[in-house]
């Protein structure tokens, strides 16, 4: 595949993007019903992963979309990824926080 990329036009390698792009979103949603399901069952720190990666999840595919020029909108995927390591760092220091009271 790094050698079709290296000589393939840039046309034909961004048709091919395609094809990455919808295992890859289909993956990010079930990842999210997964987490969705353990919020549901009240596992610790899953509510607020569910809401980063609903948002992570949205930005990626509203990036994706800007891409193809579907919609006219900005890049925000940088802007949910950093949200989304700023909720996994509060899940994690709360989890600290309460080993440690105990």
């Amino acid at each position: 595949m790094a050698l079709f990329v290296l000589t393939a036009p840039h046309k034909v390698y961004d048709n091919l993007l395609l094809i990455y792009f919808i295992p890859l979103v289909l993956s990010g949603i079930y990842v999210y019903c997964c987490i969705v399901k353990a919020a549901l069952l009240k596992i610790q720190g899953a509510f607020p992963l569910s809401i980063t990666g609903l948002i992570f999840l949205v930005s990626g595919i509203n990036d994706i979309l800007l891409n193809y020029g579907v919609v006219k909108t900005y890049n925000f995927f940088t802007y949910g990824l950093v949200l989304l390591i700023i909720s996994k760092g509060y899940i994690l220091l709360r989890g600290y926080v309460q080993a440690f009271a105990r």
